[in-house]
């Protein structure tokens, strides 16, 4: 189904659903008014309350059903509200309609106490939820059955001539004992039905304290109402001691304003639930911007209100679900916990079909099911864009390792060659120095003589020009003491006064390399001037971050020559600084041209963790 199509769908549904609750307000206005005419028309105030009551119970009853979370919930307003219309028909006091007033009144607390305390799932949370109805349902209707067998219709301010059931001779003082007994038992159960409701509130949890307190709130006050303005705790009888049907109306005024606030309380229930609706996608797309699956998890705990909501994503390397962390263990330990009653999953789908995502919640999730989904969805691209920025950042350092191992073995391969260097052509160059010692020494041709000595001269440069090239492949002193021992060698052998604050701390034999090559090639530049002026070399640790700078002044005021591009060194600097970017780092070059005197920094920064 393409998206205008989807469109059409859900406004016709719209369509339908608005037909209904006018369809709803119309019937139930009419019937609800007509049910207690004979009343209302002397009591217009009364009336109105009545009637707004009864429509709002319906249409809140209508709008319940359509949601197959709360369609229980639905059913039992739109009972209430039949009830309630049944109720009144006792104001005719005609037929059977007294006879089944009172059974309409008692099933109407009935379902409006069953509905509220049911609300948002359609069932009890609780075993003490469902023993209240059953109990509810033997005190209201039980003691309804009681009250008409034990009386007759004069008794409570019917016409003789209605429908009665007649058992024989009634007792007068049986039947006061019966209501006396009936009127406690009603206010216990108004009472119990209240502390039920503050229970559930006291319990309330996650999107449960935002979307179930206004209901259960209303539910209070229903109880205490119920409890509090029974009709039987004031005196609606007359003069003869019977009771009058229309006072008994009156004291009933507190129930309709009551009655009237659940649909209200259900509507603020249901504007909030939009209202979330429509800022899921605007916060979750502010909180994740950059996204990271962490990002995303902490917004659905803030959206959701679940603080211990887990987010599970596919990891496209392994193909599994893992948490935010890229641990896969988690997930299997959650399994047992999370498919029992402490935990809820929820298995979140990529459009092209496959599970992309795994919400782990809160079980009272379930009840809004809808809204869950709404919010995973609504993260679903900024998931996706973690996703793809975790598998990012996983590549960069799979190339990072890479980097880092290849430098390892360029190093090493340097100290190779450094060895072969010393221990081969070194030592055979130095062997041929000393034959042509030897032979030099015991010559008697002056010029075979000056022959030898111009050979023993060359090879003896050629064996310091090998000396220089081992040591600035691999320095020795690098292996055997580290950065310090390497870069005081290196400062002795330029004649450069230089003041060390090197740390102790080894690294990987790539990183360290890099480090001295980068050093000794500011020392060298630093050596090759005309007049040198101080130089202070300086090696710490800040976080995984190993950084080296050396420092030198260029100008004191007294003459010493400018740093110059031609000068020893800085070729090398160059060179080197492919590798350090290799391994991920930097190096850069500056002067403090603005104070006196000015100082010239190379720094190099390199990860060690």
């Amino acid at each position: 189904m393409s998206s205008r199509d989807t469109r059409l769908a859900a406004s016709a549904s719209r369509l339908r659903l608005l037909t209904v609750v006018l369809v709803t307000t119309a019937g139930a206005g009419g019937a609800a008014l007509s049910a207690g005419w004979p009343y209302w028309r002397g009591h217009p105030a009364s009336g109105v309350l009545h009637v707004s009551a009864v429509v709002s119970l319906m249409v809140a009853g209508v709008l319940l059903v359509t949601r197959p979370n709360t369609r229980a919930c639905g059913l039992l307003a739109l009972l209430a509200g039949l009830t309630r219309m049944v109720h009144w028909l006792s104001t005719w006091n005609v037929g059977v309609l007294p006879l089944l007033s009172g059974f309409g009144h008692a099933a109407h607390w009935l379902a409006l106490g069953a509905a509220l305390l049911l609300y948002p799932a359609g069932r009890s949370r609780s075993h003490g939820e469902a023993l209240w109805i059953s109990l509810a349902a033997v005190d209201l209707l039980g003691g309804n059955v009681v009250l008409v067998l034990t009386a007759r219709p004069e008794w409570h301010g019917f016409d003789p001539a209605v429908v009665w059931p007649d058992i024989g001779t009634v007792d007068r003082d049986a039947y006061e004992i019966t209501l006396d007994v009936l009127l406690v038992t009603d206010v216990l159960t108004a009472l119990s039905f209240t502390a039920l409701a503050v229970f559930r509130i006291r319990s309330l949890r996650g999107l449960d304290q935002d979307l179930g307190r206004p209901v259960l709130i209303t539910a209070c006050l229903v109880g205490l109402v119920g409890a509090l303005a029974h009709p039987d705790l004031f005196g609606t009888e007359d003069a003869a001691g019977v009771p009058d049907s229309v006072a008994a109306a009156n004291s009933v005024a507190p129930h309709n304003t009551v009655t009237a606030l659940v649909p209200i309380a259900l509507a603020v229930v249901v504007v909030r639930r939009r209202l979330v609706l429509a800022t899921l996608a605007d916060h979750l797309h502010r909180a994740t911007r950059p996204a990271t699956v962490e990002d995303v998890e902490a917004s659905l705990r803030h959206v959701l209100r679940d603080d211990a909501l887990r987010l599970y994503h596919l990891d496209t390397a392994s193909t599994d679900l893992v948490d935010p962390v890229g641990q896969g263990g988690a997930l299997d330990a959650a399994r047992p916990v999370a498919i029992g009653a402490e935990r809820w999953l929820l298995e979140v789908s990529a459009p092209l079909g496959g599970i992309t995502a795994l919400v782990d919640a809160e079980p009272g999730m379930r009840e809004y099911r809808a809204l869950v989904e709404a919010a995973v969805t609504a993260g679903l691209l900024a998931l996706e864009n973690a996703r793809l920025r975790s598998r990012l950042r996983a590549q960069t350092g799979r190339l990072a390792d890479a980097r880092r191992e290849i430098t390892d073995v360029e190093t090493r391969e340097r100290v190779r060659i450094e060895r072969e260097l010393h221990d081969g052509l070194q030592q055979q160059l130095i062997a041929l120095d000393m034959i042509a010692g030897m032979i030099q020494r015991i010559a008697v041709d002056p010029a075979r003589e000056r022959a030898l000595a111009e050979i023993r001269r060359r090879l003896q440069a050629a064996g310091r020009e090998v000396r220089e090239i081992a040591r600035g492949l691999h320095p020795v002193a690098l292996d055997s003491g580290g950065l310090r021992s390497a870069l005081e060698h290196q400062a002795r052998h330029l004649r450069l006064p230089a003041t060390l604050w090197v740390c102790a701390q080894r690294f990987s034999p790539g990183t360290e390399h890099a480090m001295y090559a980068v050093l000794a090639a500011a020392l060298t530049t630093a050596a090759s001037r005309t007049v040198r002026g101080p130089v202070q070399v300086a090696v710490w640790v800040a976080g995984s971050t190993l950084i080296g700078e050396v420092s030198e002044v260029v100008d004191a005021g007294r003459g010493l020559a400018p740093a110059s591009g031609h000068e020893t060194g800085y070729d090398q600097l160059a060179a080197v600084a492919d590798q350090v970017r290799a391994l991920g780092g930097s190096v850069s070059s500056a002067r403090s041209e603005s104070e006196r005197p000015v100082v010239h920094r190379t720094t190099v920064i390199l990860p060690c963790a």
